[in-house]
């Protein structure tokens, strides 16, 4: 059994020194690379294209990816991974999407709410599937062996992902888990003469637990007004604003950021946010839900005083894992939520367990990983520029079509998801299709009519939400989508809405579009 001695010295020994106690590979493990890994390194992922080039069967549950392992390497196992099952239902969207969701009523959806919770290949599913099954081989030897060897394998890796030494990084079940730790450790040096700082917009979830430490610790939570039309040089004056309007910046002993909003998708300038926290003796947590597997990331580089992302989302592991960076200089401050047998015995002892649980989904990271790695043929940025690329035609094409507008017009604030506002409803409605899209009334607010709408009768999923009073969409752009997800969701907003061939000039515009092969003349 590791001793609690060797997580230390294997989280922060070299990676030459780590070589010498690297665990082997499972024989699941093995399996994927001879078939499922080796056949995508053989028919790379085309980074130039937007067109369905076919992955999105990559989340066919059926009979793809088993029979992918039983039927060997190269094009053929590529082509039973690439399986698609049935033909797509064009009856709502006239699109030609090979999307593999089922909804409900046995029609295809067309998934643009990628950021929301993620969404997991079968490859990956089937690797957690086979964490849990060893486990229950012989649950003894599993935990007392097998656990702590590959928990340090899968955070090592993590943290090379994120450009971040593995000293740095410990693995906990996902980004609350990671605030609660940190805000926990922290607040009992705060005291009612104390303020922590946020933005506006920042998450509910988050706000509620910095607002949750201030009632206890009766320290005040500065909001941070921000101005419109949102960019980087506003976001970046209304910082120094609020920090110039308190000369007595002490008294300011945390201020939280997201690197990529929720729900409005803008990539903030977090780089120099921190710098700005460091130069007034503040200290920076950085929420990075979105960011690992949708930008690139170098968290030593960034000097994040902590910062904690979700691997379920953009990085399409199981969910249940997520990744905390803590500067060495607050190690010794920090402590998981759960006190256990590591405690008091180093950073990653007290982290690396948190009483019996599934640790699958932190375990199959390593093999995310490593998907992402084959899926890109080893360069991860090139995957994020393509989506990015997706994301901001996407945008072009919508605002276009629907006749609106982008959240903002810094365009450099959109990586792989872009916001545009929602159309207003067509002038002429029949009586029957007047119940469609009314607006949620609440900003941030993650449902709507609209909503409700697009995923029961056009099988659409893409969150719809008000902002500022403004209604928008967010559309996530993934390695699985294509324009042709685009054009299905123009069009179906627009039926929603009550647009009509030969009535509004909309759907005329989004043929015109098509057409062009997603030109917007």
């Amino acid at each position: 059994m590791a001793t609690y001695e060797q997580v230390e010295q294997w989280m922060n020994c070299s990676d030459d020194e780590y070589t010498a106690v690297y665990p082997p590979p499972t024989p699941f493990e093995t399996q994927l690379e001879q078939s499922v890994f080796a056949s995508m390194s053989e028919h790379p992922f085309d980074m130039a294209s937007d067109a369905d080039c076919g992955w999105e069967s990559m989340f066919d549950f059926t009979c793809g990816f088993n029979l992918a392992l039983r039927g060997g390497s190269g094009s053929n196992a590529r082509q039973v991974l690439l399986n698609v099952t049935a033909n797509p239902s064009t009856e709502a969207t006239e699109s030609t999407d090979t999307n593999q969701l089922v909804h409900a009523s046995n029609k295809r959806i067309t998934f643009l709410a990628h950021g929301s919770y993620g969404r997991v290949p079968a490859a990956l599913v089937a690797a957690n599937t086979a964490w849990t099954t060893q486990v229950e081989t012989n649950p003894v030897h599993f935990y007392y062996q097998t656990l702590y060897p590959y928990l340090i394998r899968s955070t090592r890796a993590a943290a090379a992902f994120v450009g971040a030494s593995p000293s740095r990084v410990a693995l906990v079940s996902n980004v609350e888990n990671a605030f609660a730790s940190v805000l926990n450790s922290l607040k009992h040096a705060w005291t009612d003469s104390h303020r922590l700082a946020a933005f506006d917009f920042t998450y509910g979830a988050c706000r509620t637990a910095l607002d949750r430490v201030c009632e206890k610790r009766g320290c005040k939570l500065d909001i941070i007004q921000t101005t419109s039309p949102l960019s980087r040089e506003s976001i970046l004056a209304d910082f120094a604003n609020y920090l110039h309007a308190h000369p007595e910046r002490d008294s300011v002993k945390l201020a939280f950021f997201e690197h990529i909003t929720s729900p409005t998708a803008l990539v903030l300038p977090v780089e120099q946010l921190i710098q700005l926290c460091r130069a007034n003796n503040i200290l920076s947590l950085v929420d990075g839900a979105h960011a690992i597997g949708q930008v690139q990331l170098s968290l030593n580089d960034m000097q994040p005083d902590f910062y904690a992302t979700n691997a379920h989302k953009w990085l399409c592991n199981p969910r249940g894992s997520a990744i905390l960076y803590t500067d060495p200089q607050h190690k010794s401050k920090i402590h998981p939520l759960i006190t256990t047998w590591g405690a008091n015995k180093g950073f990653h002892s007290e982290f690396i367990w948190q009483g019996t649980d599934a640790y699958s989904a932190h375990l199959t990271l390593f093999t995310t990983i490593r998907f992402f790695e084959c899926l890109t043929n080893g360069n991860p940025s090139s995957l994020y520029t393509r989506n990015a690329n997706l994301a901001k035609k996407a945008g072009k094409i919508l605002a276009h079509v629907w006749n609106t507008n982008l959240l903002t017009e810094d365009e450099a604030m959109f990586a792989s998801m872009v916001t545009v506002r929602v159309p207003p409803r067509a002038p002429i409605l029949t009586p029957t299709e007047n119940n469609a899209a009314e607006d949620c009334g609440t900003d941030a607010c993650g449902f709507s009519d609209l909503h409700n709408d697009l995923i029961s009768k056009f099988h659409v999923e893409v969150p719809v939400f008000t902002f500022r009073g403004k209604r928008y969409i967010r559309v996530s752009c993934h390695f699985y989508n294509s324009l042709q997800d685009v054009y299905a969701l123009a069009r179906s907003v627009l039926l929603a809405l009550g647009y009509r061939k030969g009535v509004h000039d909309a759907l005329e515009r989004l043929d015109d579009v098509i057409a062009n092969g997603g030109a917007v003349v």
